[in-house]
């Protein structure tokens, strides 16, 4: 029981980590990236798509989150800015 419960805590890790990396070579923030790897409601192939397709990140997490976490992102979006701006806090700029 003990060796299932890790493989399934070690695989956890290694899809968490492929997600992420997919979504940083998309163009998606390190926090932002973290945040919707981790996250299993996120559609990582439908963000790669959107991406793909032109939409900028931030909007594509938007456009796929659920409706009680569009809070999150967007103070996660305003970090993002934060880091690429070099300034702090900010509005987001949907």
């Amino acid at each position: 029981m003990f060796k299932r419960g890790l493989d399934a805590s070690r695989n956890r890790g290694r899809t968490v980590a492929w997600r992420i990396d997919r979504l940083r070579d998309a163009g998606f923030c390190a926090g932002l990236a973290d945040s919707l790897a981790r996250d299993r409601r996120y559609d990582v192939h439908a963000l790669l798509v959107l991406t793909d397709r032109g939409c900028p990140a931030e909007l594509a997490a938007r456009i796929l989150s659920p409706l009680e976490d569009e809070y999150v992102l967007v103070k996660s979006h305003a970090a993002c800015s934060a880091s690429l701006n070099g300034s702090v806090g900010g509005a987001p700029g949907f």
